[in-house]
């Protein structure tokens, strides 16, 4: 009888052990459970704290975003604005009633000059499609500006050991890139392998350089050269733009 006994009683103890000793100790509950999902290879649930942390970086971000723009409709604090009137005067108006009248799919309230303590903020009335095209404009020109900008600059890259075949085939080069008014700069370094030009040499490269640039017409040297003749040495060259002939669109009578 007395074994009986011992044996229920362990087998309370194993029980309660088990299933009640981890709803009363957390940390030893979260313990089972994370080495019964390592054992697994299943991922824990991290918790809420950085669920919480990534949502406040992102509203963090949409609120910087919304900031470098101007305010607009809603995002409008005065109940009453200033509105640009096709005069340029200025009109008072009473915001959401002025909302209320406009069509939001394609004009929008904007608030041009923020308001100052005692004054109301000045706001103009944007057509949403008007607006879209300018901005779309000038990231266009702004691509063509970034375009032209590349295409008005060249590198010419050469070594002081230079083959006088080679020089004459890159100084041509020099030359075409000039007279079509685009600046070239031209670095010149030492050959890595083979033959080690002398400093008669890289004196004589640099000569026919400058004389192959100053040909054509208009080019100068550009201030900024660097770099010690027979090491590394920079020099950049640039010349007017052509002008561009009017093309006769006449054509002659028989």
């Amino acid at each position: 009888m007395r074994t009986s006994i011992n044996c229920s009683t362990t087998i309370a103890a194993v029980l309660h052990r088990v299933f009640v000793a981890p709803a009363q100790s957390p940390t030893l509950h979260s313990s089972v459970i994370g080495q019964h999902h390592a054992a697994r290879n299943i991922p824990r649930f991290v918790g809420t704290t950085n669920f919480v942390a990534r949502r406040t970086i992102v509203t963090s971000a949409a609120a910087d975003k919304r900031e470098t723009r101007l305010p607009r409709d809603e995002e409008i604090a005065s109940r009453s604005v200033l509105v640009v009137q096709p005069d340029n005067s200025l009109k008072t108006e009473h915001k959401k009633q002025l909302l209320s009248t406009l069509d939001l799919t394609q004009y929008s309230l904007v608030q041009v000059i923020p308001m100052e303590p005692g004054k109301l903020p000045i706001c103009k009335i944007i057509d949403k499609k008007a607006l879209y095209a300018q901005k779309k404009a000038k990231a266009e020109n702004a691509k063509k500006s970034k375009q032209n900008a590349a295409t008005k600059s060249k590198t010419i890259e050469l070594n002081w050991a230079i083959e006088q075949g080679d020089l004459g085939h890159r100084l041509k080069k020099l030359q075409d890139f000039l007279g079509k008014g685009v600046k070239v700069e031209v670095m010149i370094a030492p050959k890595r392998r083979g033959k080690i030009a002398t400093q008669e040499d890289a004196a004589e490269v640099v000569k026919q350089l400058k004389a192959a640039a100053l040909e054509v017409p208009g080019a100068r040297e550009v201030k900024g050269t660097s770099g010690i003749i027979g090491k590394e040495y920079t020099v950049a060259f640039e010349a007017p733009a052509p002008i561009q002939k009017p093309v006769d669109t006449k054509k002659d009578s028989p």
